[in-house]
């Protein structure tokens, strides 16, 4: 078969010979279309290569420029490919990397960061990695030239320096310290003055001020558990011509120097701080406690959270001293922890910093029980939580050790310890552990012993019916029966849950009942007095 091929100078004149016509018609239909801003030409051109025709459509813009960004320089057209010569290709490669400016970041790498890549990973196998051909187009390296960029890190830096200048003499600038106004004042025993309540003891205070004699203010200040009322005064010519008719009246006051204050409250050499103390230890038991070791001077105590920490201030600083060693002690049958006062945070710290849990203690063990033992261990302090409503003693203690060796001696010890009967053991301080069986391997909800505890239930309620039908009287038969009635007063969350509803559906049709005869009230207030109006105008 013979087939026909044109030659390709032939196609290309025919081309431009009819582009050109069906432009010079374009231009004679469209006058308006020749202006400057709007020439939009779209042509078709096809050619016939290797017996394969393609269509190219070309849109040519010649209002439309380049995109130029405010703080990037314009960017230079590229040129057509011609895919005669590598020669040119490389040329036009190199022109776009030097001229190229990306809008979004700029990119600054060297120039052998591909090379280098490249032959680093000849000798590595890429069987699923399709590699590249020669024609298609190669990775390259943008660079940028951008005087704007530059300007703005020079301006960074700059400041960036500032900043440190201005670090460094901040120390050489003259600076003050501002105080306030110095208040002059005394102190006068609430219990001293007559009246009900504080804010009566205050009024009777400022109308025995006469006239003549400024004031700034009263006010109830409690200072070692004793309550004032005290009267600031401008000055110490005020406050003193108010001293003068207090010893005229025979009121007994107190000067409220408060340097001397400031001075006794920051030396707290001889002051010890105690916490975790049970809440039904009172203020006497432990000031009878803690006199054992020396005279004691004042001692506060209030309740945080759960427990009483009291501050104690002995009358010398060799009775403080003592607690310097001793982290712990002792109250009555628990364990307190004990802080010198002076540099608290420090030594809380140091004394907290090596811990370790002992799980699994017999119910109701106290401080004084297991004293020995944690002493045997290394142990400094002992500390036994407890249940947040009923206030029992949980099933574990946080120990304190003084260093990593007795903590890491206690944590990888092989021998087996039990307390009546129980085998106690160590774990880290952050460990949980089951609450029921204080098993470090699950948690309560997935306890097993839940059904021996449901499975006991029945079998105490059975022997409890058994002993009331016979009339049994012994002291281990009433036991049971007790058991057997708090097993039956409890309650389970639906019946908590069903019981609270029925309760609010009670209050809430109680309400609608007595909104309901509140209205029916007013309307036959309203019936009788129309009625009334009505009589009257007929007797009339």
């Amino acid at each position: 078969m013979e087939t026909f091929t044109p030659s390709l100078e032939k196609v290309d004149s025919e081309l431009l010979e009819k582009t050109k016509n069906f432009l010079s018609v374009e231009k004679d239909k469209n006058p308006k279309n020749t202006s400057k801003d709007c020439k939009n030409f779209q042509t078709k051109t096809t050619s016939n290569t290797s017996s394969m025709a393609t269509r190219e459509y070309v849109t040519r813009n010649k209002a439309k420029g380049p995109y130029t960004h405010t703080s990037l320089p314009p960017t230079q057209k590229r040129q057509k490919k011609d895919t005669n010569s590598q020669e040119q290709q490389q040329q036009q490669q190199n022109q776009i990397a030097t001229s190229h400016v990306t809008q979004t970041r700029d990119v600054i790498i060297s120039e052998n960061t591909f090379t280098q890549t490249f032959e680093q990973n000849e000798g590595l196998p890429s069987p699923n990695i399709a590699q590249p051909s020669t024609s298609t187009a190669q990775a390259t390296v943008i660079y940028t030239a951008n005087p704007d960029l530059e300007q703005t890190e020079e301006t960074n830096l700059l400041t960036e320096e500032t900043n440190l200048l201005t670090d460094e003499t901040l120390d050489d600038v003259n600076w003050e310290n501002v105080s306030y106004n110095t208040r002059h004042a005394l102190l006068i025993m609430a219990d001293n003055i007559e009246g009900e309540g504080l804010r009566e003891k205050r009024r009777v205070m400022e109308k025995i001020i006469p006239m003549g004699i400024r004031y700034v203010g009263t006010c109830v200040k409690r200072i070692d558990n004793t309550t004032y009322i005290k009267i600031d005064f401008p000055t110490h010519e005020h406050m003193e011509k108010m001293a003068t008719l207090f010893d005229t009246k025979n009121i007994k006051y107190e000067v409220n120097d408060y340097k001397k204050r400031s001075l006794t409250q920051n030396d707290r050499k001889n002051e010890i701080v105690v916490k975790d103390i049970p809440l039904e230890t009172s203020q006497i038991d432990i000031e009878k406690h803690f006199s054992s070791y020396g005279d004691i001077e004042t001692i506060r105590v209030k309740a945080l959270n759960q427990w009483h920490t009291a501050n104690i201030t002995f009358k010398d600083t060799e009775t403080a001293s003592i607690f310097n060693n001793k982290w712990s002690d002792i109250v009555k049958k628990d364990s307190v922890r004990i802080y010198t006062a002076e540099n608290f945070e420090e030594n809380k710290n140091t004394r907290t910093e090596f811990c370790a849990k002992l799980c699994n203690l017999p119910r109701n063990t106290t401080g004084f029980d297991i004293d020995d033992f944690i002493k045997q261990q290394g142990g400094k302090t002992c500390f036994i939580p407890r249940h947040p409503e009923s206030y029992n003693r949980l099933r574990y203690a946080y120990v304190c050790f003084e260093k990593q060796e007795d903590l890491d001696r206690v944590l990888y010890d092989t021998k087996e310890y039990y307390l009546r009967n129980f085998k106690v053991f160590w774990t880290q301080e952050k460990s949980k552990n089951c609450n029921i069986c204080q098993s470090p391997e699950h948690l309560a909800k997935n306890c097993p012993r839940k059904n021996d505890r449901r499975r006991n239930e029945k079998r105490i309620t059975k022997l409890a019916a058994l002993y009331e039908r016979k009339n049994v009287e012994t002291t281990n038969a009433k036991t049971v029966i007790n058991k057997a009635i708090k097993i039956n007063s409890k309650k389970s969350y639906s019946q908590v849950a069903t019981e609270a509803h029925v309760s609010q559906t009670i209050n809430a049709r109680l309400d609608n009942m007595e909104g309901r005869m509140n209205r029916v009230e007013k309307l036959l207030e309203t019936a009788l007095f129309a009625l009334q109006q009505i009589i009257k105008k007929g007797e009339d």
